[in-house]
């Protein structure tokens, strides 16, 4: 997120969503002093096509809201939107909007110690200046091969977390400097469980208006052996997701 007036596109694959959706980005927009400068309504899969191509070209974020039912052959049969778009290899981050949350007061950020995780940390940390919103980073633990799947996890406490050396322990550090130096308000949380279980831990005590996470890489078998994040969490989030590449 080098660019400091960065470029939106909205797109609306549920025409019910597409004013609220656009209205949301909008006001986004205005508060991060960017422009919403093209507006694409897909009302079915079959433009989704024509909305990444127009998100390859000079777009930064891309807005969406899917429909809220799909039928059941299309669930069974097709992959969600959103599915579609992450599997894309475009620059532009993903902000799905689910149920929008106005103003936007208190900031989920995910944290894994993946590569990469910096880049949420932008936009998590500039979308709270501007909103004086509290940022509540959630320590999740590296996981161990195929580990998710059986309910079980290698966790290590937040303290010991803190001190380490390791890529989690650095990217810990920096969030609570960045935090300190800014002025802002924020907490390290930390929950047990599998991933899934932690982020609706926290969204539960929580109620965060935003979760802000980085998009997974690899393959999708490579994904699945190691555990997903994103698309578990998208199965049952109720509220707008920024999925950061």
């Amino acid at each position: 997120m080098n660019n400091p007036t960065p470029h939106f596109l909205v797109g609306a694959l549920d025409q019910d969503c597409a004013g609220q959706t656009l209205e949301y980005a909008q006001q986004i927009g205005q508060i991060l002093n960017s422009q919403v400068d093209c507006w694409r309504t897909a009302v079915d899969d079959d433009k989704l096509d024509d909305l990444l191509a127009k998100a390859q070209i000079d777009c930064d974020l891309l807005f969406l809201s899917e429909p809220t039912q799909r039928h059941l052959i299309a669930r069974l049969t097709q992959r969600a939107p959103h599915q579609k778009i992450l599997d894309q290899h475009m620059p532009a981050s993903l902000w799905l909007v689910r149920r929008p949350r106005w103003p936007i007061r208190s900031i989920l950020l995910i944290v894994c110690g993946e590569e990469g995780e910096e880049r949420a940390e932008e936009w998590a940390m500039r979308i709270a200046g501007v909103c004086e919103a509290q940022i509540t980073a959630l320590v999740i633990s590296p996981a161990a091969p195929g580990m998710y799947r059986e309910g079980t996890r290698v966790q290590t406490h937040l303290e010991l977390l803190l001190t380490t050396n390791a890529p989690i322990g650095a990217q810990l550090r920096r969030i609570l400097h960045r935090l300190q130096l800014a002025g802002m308000e924020g907490r390290l949380q930390q929950h047990w469980g599998t991933p899934d279980e932690q982020i609706e831990q926290e969204i539960a005590i929580g109620d965060h208006d935003l979760v802000v996470l980085t998009s997974e890489k690899g393959s999708k078998w490579w994904r699945w052996w190691m555990g997903e994040l994103v698309e578990p969490l998208l199965r049952w989030i109720d509220r707008p997701v920024l999925i950061v590449r």
